[in-house]
């Protein structure tokens, strides 16, 4: 892996294939339950990758790279690499939207994380994002302490998505927090 990044081929190509390898091996630290400052290097080898070349990197390397530093929690710098990724009206942009949203989730920050899943909601109502963020709303308003609005977002979510994996859920939520 580190080899590769010192003495790139010639290939036009080697910035957008180093890039997916790069993100394909920091998926694989963390299913082995690597230790985080390996995560790190590899965030950082990403990084100084995407800065020595001057190609355009793709939406779809964008988005591996924002969800590379999501799962690194370095939730800011992934933010930013998200928002890049969300210029079209399509089911990448809502993933990219969806994952900046799950970011404040992560962070605490609950009423941001709430704006942020609205608008995957208001923006891709098609999108597969667009139910969970309903259901992601609701539970940021009972972190944040709001009961009552907590318990009528999952009713309302509940009774609106019977057929969802995540009902049984809402349900469940709803009964455990009475």
């Amino acid at each position: 892996f580190f080899l590769m990044i010192r003495r790139p081929p010639r290939s036009t190509l080697f910035p957008y294939t180093t890039l997916f390898r790069s993100y394909v091996l920091y998926q694989g630290m963390l299913r082995q339950n690597m230790k985080d400052e390996m995560a790190g290097m590899a965030v950082n080898k990403i990084g100084s990758l995407v800065s020595s070349y001057p190609i355009p990197i793709t939406r779809d390397d964008g988005m591996y790279y924002g969800q590379t530093l999501y799962y690194a929690k370095q939730y800011k710098a992934a933010r930013e690499e998200l928002q890049k990724v969300i210029d079209k009206p399509d089911e990448l942009s809502a993933k990219a939207a969806y994952f900046i949203a799950e970011s404040y989730y992560r962070e605490r920050k609950y009423d941001k994380a709430i704006e942020q899943y609205a608008a995957v909601v208001a923006n891709y109502p098609q999108s597969e994002y667009a139910e969970t963020s309903e259901y992601q709303m609701a539970l940021c308003h009972r972190k944040a302490g709001r009961k009552k609005r907590f318990r009528t977002l999952m009713a309302d979510f509940a009774a609106t998505h019977p057929t969802s994996d995540l009902a049984d859920n809402a349900e469940f939520e709803i009964a455990e927090y009475y």
